[in-house]
Order: structure tokens, then sequence, then C-alpha cells
């Protein structure tokens, strides 16, 4: 009786993966997440800000000497391939047309940061991010730092592609599959729960 409950959970787990796997919503991955100079190795992801996806990014220093990344002379192109200043994180979108402070990164280690375009940031019922858009799957960038207060760039393209959400999904039909997939996964864990696994 306990195999059958396994297999039952098991069953319920695995129809709920792939409820979740048929991806109703719209998926950005990054093509060429890494850049690199002698200083600096940047590697490009895909993150969340007010909700939007934008580009995140991990930075790490791979000198012997601190890293001060100057945002107010970096640059990221927008969703119309204008290159503006990239706001990153910590930086109360209220205040997004001040300076930023540099951000300072210690000897071979890394930050995790972001970078949303000024130009995405707007007011309406709040602060919101305007995201990526599937119409701007190049994104140009220039990371400007300073290393033994001699100023320097890392520059590239970032390569972005963009699957579209799966056809045949509306409002409804996409409420009742994340219901069955958490009420799956709720009388998954209670089968379980109740053999004491």
């Amino acid at each position: 009786m306990k195999q059958f409950y396994s297999v039952m959970a098991l069953l319920l787990i695995t129809a709920t993966i792939s409820v979740f796997g048929a991806s109703p919503f719209g998926e950005f991955k990054v093509l060429n997440p890494v850049f690199e100079n002698e200083d600096l190795k940047v590697v490009f992801s895909i993150g969340k800000a007010e909700g939007a996806e934008i580009l995140a990014l991990r930075i790490y220093n791979k000198t012997d000497r601190f890293v001060s990344i100057l945002w107010d002379e970096s640059l990221i192109t927008d969703n119309n391939g204008r290159a503006v200043r990239p706001i990153h994180s910590g930086i109360k979108f209220i205040f997004a047309d001040r300076p930023q402070v540099p951000t300072i990164i210690p000897p071979k280690s890394f930050i995790d940061d972001i970078m949303v375009p000024q130009s995405h940031i707007y007011y309406s019922d709040g602060w919101r991010v305007e995201p990526l858009s599937e119409n701007a799957l190049e994104r140009y960038f220039m990371i400007s730092y300073k290393v033994d207060e001699i100023k320097k760039t890392l520059i590239g393209t970032v390569h972005l592609s963009y699957t579209p959400p799966a056809p045949g999904f509306s409002d409804e039909e996409l409420a009742l599959a994340v219901l069955g997939g958490l009420l799956g996964i709720l009388i998954a864990w209670w089968i379980l729960s109740s053999m004491g696994l």
C-alpha cells in the first residue's frame, strides 16, 4: 500500500511539472552571457524588477585591487535602441535621475546587480519598470570602471532569445492550470506526509 501511495504522489508531482512545463508565459534567455577582460568577468542573466523581466548581472573583480563600477558613466540600450544610463539595484526609482554612487568590488570578489535602462522607469500608480521587449533582442552595453584611479571600460552586445507563450491559453485556462498545479502539489505533500516521508 505504501508503494501505491508513493507512485500516486510521483504521478501527481509529474503532472504538476508538465502543467508548468507548458509555459503559458513568454521566456527570455541570454544566448551569450559571459563577457570579460583582464580586470572583470561579467555574467548576464534574466532578472526581475517590480515584476518586469530585466537584465541582471554578476560582476567578478579578477584583480588584486579594488574596482569601482561607475554606473553614471556606463550605458545600456533600451527597448528602442537608445543608449541610456543604467540604474542598478539599491537605487529607489523615485531617485533614478540623481547621480549614483560607484559600487566598490573588493579584490577577487563579485557583486550581483541589475542594469535597468533609465528610460524604462516610469510612474503609473506607483513606480514601474518597462520589461525587456522581444522586439529588441540585442542589447549593447558599456560598463565603465576604475582600477587604481585608471578609468577603463568593458563593452559588448548581449544577444537574447525569446520564446513566445504557449498558444491557446486564455486567462481562465491559465488560472485553472495554476490552481490545478498547486492542488497537485498540496495533495502530493499530504500523501507523502501521511506516509511519514
